[in-house]
């Protein structure tokens, strides 16, 4: 026997900071929404974690900032070391005109889940381990085919579907005409959550600290955590940069798996970047939360939308994580 499919006024595929904000201003405006998405639940990663003033001033309209905020470490400023001197710091000017003129950094995991409980009280349902594999437009709306949790194909159906399902977008990729050119930054990142310790590691606290060194540039970033450990984002330039051209569909851009790399990060290689890039402080890393590789795009889609399809965030543009606009744009997108 034939199921009858769901039905929405919006389909959103993807949980992410992005699909997840938007959602809630459309149940916000009273708006019947499904979110989508091939994960189990909110990621426990820490990921994108730089919030800046503007996201939390769009937050802010709709009651969901204070929410970030009790999970977040705020920042006194940035400091800039080379060969592992302290060489200047910038503090955050409190004479801007924000409510929050300050560097806020928030796991991401802390921030879909704020967004999740928000809209908790919505007529949304989240379908996680729900993947998008197409969808059809017609001049009444849009049919999408999902693989439901028991791996079976569904239909749902919606007036709009919401592209925020990242850089290898279905939703950009199974419309019609659109692109997403741009080049790709051959360098890769290394990327680890874990925690300091040893003599300097005091002075790194409250703020982002940035390491120059020929072999490329090093971040260290404090980032919140339940046990109050000395926990810090690592990040390291993996050799010097250099671009390609690609208009074609092979994005590499994000972290990556185990079938793009023949060896996922070790210990030891973030430890060879704290000791060469970081000397004379001594430092050592331990306790591995997360570690991976990064790869880097700068593309763009050709365009927003096509009828009835939209596309946002990852989906629509992706580019190097400094400066941490990734996530905070998608969030202005939605």
């Amino acid at each position: 026997m034939s199921t009858s499919p769901m039905q929405a006024e919006v389909l959103v595929s993807g949980a992410g900071p992005v699909g997840l904000f938007f959602a809630y201003q459309m149940a916000e405006y009273g708006h019947s929404v499904i979110i989508i998405d091939k994960k189990s639940g909110p990621t426990a990663e820490s990921r994108a974690f730089f919030v800046t003033s503007r996201t939390l001033e769009l937050l802010d309209h709709h009651g969901l900032a204070q929410q970030l905020l009790k999970e977040a470490n705020i920042m006194r400023g940035t400091q800039l070391f080379v060969e592992g001197s302290l060489a200047g710091r910038a503090t955050p000017d409190d004479t801007i005109e924000t409510l929050f003129p300050q560097i806020t950094i928030v796991p991401q995991s802390k921030t879909e889940t704020a967004f999740v409980n928000a809209l908790a009280n919505t007529n949304t349902d989240i379908l996680w381990n729900t993947e998008l594999i197409s969808y059809q437009q017609n001049e009444e709306g849009v049919v999408a085919t999902v693989l439901s949790k028991d791996r079976q194909e569904k239909k749902i159906e919606a007036k709009y579907i919401i592209g925020a399902d990242g850089c290898h977008s279905v939703v950009r990729k199974r419309g019609k005409g659109w692109t997403y050119e741009g080049v790709v930054i051959e360098n890769k990142f290394a990327l680890a959550d874990v925690t300091l310790s040893g003599s300097g590691v005091d002075m790194l606290a409250n703020h982002v600290n940035g390491f120059f060194h020929p072999d490329g540039l090093t971040l260290v970033v404090p980032i919140p955590n339940p046990e109050d450990k000395a926990l810090f984002r690592v990040i390291g330039s993996m050799g010097q940069p250099s671009t390609t051209t690609h208009t074609d569909s092979s994005v590499t851009h994000g972290i990556a798996s185990q079938a793009q790399s023949n060896t996922l990060i070790e210990l030891e290689t973030i430890q060879k970047i704290i000791d060469e890039r970081m000397k004379p402080l001594q430092i050592t890393a331990a306790d591995p939360i997360w570690m991976t590789y990064f790869r880097v795009n700068e593309r763009k889609a050709n365009g927003f939308r096509r009828t009835r399809a939209f596309v946002m965030g990852d989906a629509a543009h992706c580019h190097s994580p400094a400066g941490g606009q990734g996530m905070n744009l998608g969030l202005q997108d939605g």
